[in-house]
């Protein structure tokens, strides 16, 4: 029953102020951290741990002595310990009420000379005849101080929207401090009860601040964070250059400005409705990019065909991207320089070093180049094709009889007939004079034949219209498909089988057969009399 009663007694002097401490301690250092005064709540929580610490030294201590009673300690020594514990809390308190006011940045050296400066104030009191019986109620006179100064410190802070709420601790610290100094005067209830009542109410107080001041710091970064966005959408809106925001995971648009949205004629109401991806006319190009971006993260110059999503209208764009983290997702950040009229400049330089200027068709050296890729990949995958050379009978007449106005409109009839008989896999070229070349990729010789009369008929039945003469031509044709892998000497076997054509009646196809044989000047001479 006396160990009982012993235990009751060392709950009541030191657990609930134990258990109070602890929670305080916990509670401060986990969520005040985000207030604008953390460094004075730190100190704040140091100082009750200290407190906590104190009674676990007295608990341990008392429990020692219930069960060995030679260990029993003097009163003076069992003051000392608590004295000490309490010089270093208030110390902390001191330390932290500077620093919330800010009066105090670097309190580690000020929370030493104060713990210094209370235990020279306690053992004075000790030493002195007068006053030396004050040394008992220290404790409590140092505690219920600096619970004071820490609550008229806390409800005096100037009100702003980080720590207005913490007024309502400091009310709590002030009825900490009062109930302490009345246990000095001996006033008023002195039960575990009151005490414990005591600190729950500081407790309650506490997380209903952490909690406003939580709310606080989430609308403070809410608000932080649009005004980073609008400042980021400003310095967008402001660039000279068009400049789009897509998310990477899904292509759709964050932000464009309005340079970009002039490039890609998109209205306002319209942003939501596209994806960059539906701005690309090839969407290879669009994995392309892809691929590339996610190997080499910037990528200073792509050039790619798009087209306006709204309208299908295509230019030419060199744009320049690369992947941001923008509000904790992947973006890609993408700048476009319009190199349209470059790229026309370009296609035109192109085609005229590459066709005929009169009929538009390719010109030999582009077909020769042309047709030596379509030659390999005939040989890698063991297809035929078929070569076919064209001469206008009797050019030299027209040029002769009509002029050389008409012999031009003759060579554009016979050019637009080629190109609407043809397959778009088919090359054609105009090879020089009055002579045309075919090349058709996967083609038998009686495919190729095929084609050859229908060419020929549709140019014998026509009327060609000059505007002041009607004039009908005929033509010969010549049919190589021996499968050599040589450009040259396949125009030259069908240049033989043309040869064979004009010179057995004209205005009829023929395929060239090995047996073929002619020189060389014959042929020429051949030629040169329908040439003009």
């Amino acid at each position: 029953m006396e160990h009982l009663d012993f235990l009751l007694q060392l709950f009541e002097h030191n657990g609930v102020e134990l258990i109070g401490s602890v929670l305080l301690a916990i509670t401060i250092s986990l969520f005040y951290r985000r207030s604008t005064i953390k460094e004075g709540l730190l100190s704040l929580s140091c100082a009750f741990g200290t407190l906590a610490v104190k009674n676990v030294v007295l608990i341990v201590l008392g429990l020692l002595i219930l069960y060995n009673s030679q260990l029993s300690p003097n009163e003076l020594v069992y003051t000392w310990i608590n004295l000490i514990f309490i010089c270093i809390a208030s110390a902390f308190f001191f330390t932290s009420t500077l620093q919330t006011s800010r009066l105090l940045f670097n309190g580690t050296y000020f929370a030493v000379i104060c713990t210094f400066l209370l235990i020279g104030g306690a053992a004075a009191v000790q030493f002195s005849d007068k006053i030396s019986g004050l040394l008992i109620y220290l404790p409590h006179i140092y505690i219920s101080t600096t619970f004071l100064i820490v609550g008229l410190s806390l409800v005096m802070l100037e009100t702003n929207r980080h720590i207005h709420a913490l007024r309502a601790v400091g009310f709590g610290f002030i009825l900490l401090g009062f109930y302490y100094l009345q246990t000095i005067l001996e006033f008023g209830m002195q039960s575990w009860i009151y005490q414990s009542a005591v600190y729950v109410v500081v407790l309650i107080l506490s997380l209903i601040t952490q909690i406003s001041i939580l709310d606080v710091y989430s609308q403070t970064l809410e608000h932080n964070l649009n005004a980073e966005k609008m400042r980021r959408d400003l310095i967008l809106d402001s660039s000279p250059f068009p400049v789009l925001l897509t998310r990477l995971v899904d292509d759709s648009i964050i932000h464009i400005n309005p340079v970009a949205k002039k490039l890609f004629d998109i209205k306002d109401n319209e942003v939501d409705n596209f994806k960059f991806s539906n701005y690309f006319v090839d969407p290879a190009k669009r994995l392309e990019l892809l691929a590339r971006i996610k190997s080499e993260t910037v990528i200073h110059s792509f050039e790619v065909q798009l087209k306006r999503p709204s309208s299908n209208q295509k230019f030419w764009l060199d744009l320049s991207t690369c992947i941001i983290d923008l509000d904790g997702e992947l973006a890609l950040y993408t700048t476009f320089k319009d190199t349209t009229a470059k790229k026309q400049k370009e296609e035109a330089l192109f085609t005229q070093a590459s066709t005929d200027p009169l009929t538009g068709l390719f010109n030999r050296r582009q077909f020769e180049t042309v047709v030596k890729t379509q030659l390999d990949l005939a040989a890698r995958h063991g297809t035929s094709f078929c070569m076919m050379m064209i001469d206008i009978d009797h050019f030299k007449k027209v040029n002769d009889t009509y002029g050389h106005d008409a012999g031009d409109e003759v060579l554009k009839h016979i050019a637009s007939v080629l190109k609407s008989s043809l397959r778009t896999s088919d090359i054609v070229a105009r090879f020089g004079g009055e002579e045309f070349v075919i090349f058709l990729p996967h083609t038998t010789p009686t495919e190729a034949w095929r084609t050859a009369e229908r060419i020929r008929t549709r140019v014998e039945s026509a009327q060609i219209d000059t505007g002041e003469h009607h004039i009908a031509v005929t033509i010969s044709l010549g049919l190589s498909s021996t499968q050599h892998a040589s450009i040259s000497v396949q125009i030259k076997e069908a240049d033989t089988a043309l040869y064979a054509s004009k010179t057995t009646g004209r205005n009829k196809s023929t395929l060239y057969m090995p047996d073929m044989k002619k020189s060389e000047k014959e042929h020429t001479v051949s030629v040169a009399e329908d040439t003009p």
